[in-house]
């Protein structure tokens, strides 16, 4: 249950925070009126739904029938967030 939770609260994060998903959602209620506004933010929702779901399917597959991948993809997930880190550190001079 506290996973499915997570997921929401993630999602939910995920679709409110202004991008290109808004910027496309005003654009089409702009020029094409609120109808196609309400079918693009739907059409969104869809593919949010759509790529939450193959995400979550594709982990707890590593997960059940392969648990040592799933540790060393969150190693190298932290190893990539440490490298990242330390590019902002150090930048390099152009």
């Amino acid at each position: 249950m506290n996973e499915i939770i997570a997921i929401a609260i993630i999602t939910l994060l995920a679709v409110i925070s202004p991008a290109a998903d808004f910027a496309l959602v005003s654009r089409n209620s702009y020029l094409y009126g609120r109808k196609q506004g309400i079918y693009t933010a739907y059409g969104i929702a869809c593919a949010v739904w759509i790529h939450i779901s193959y995400s979550v399917l594709g982990l707890s597959f590593l997960k059940h029938y392969i648990p040592n991948l799933l540790h060393i993809i969150q190693y190298i997930g932290a190893l990539y967030l440490m490298y990242i880190r330390v590019q902002n550190i150090y930048p390099t001079a152009n």
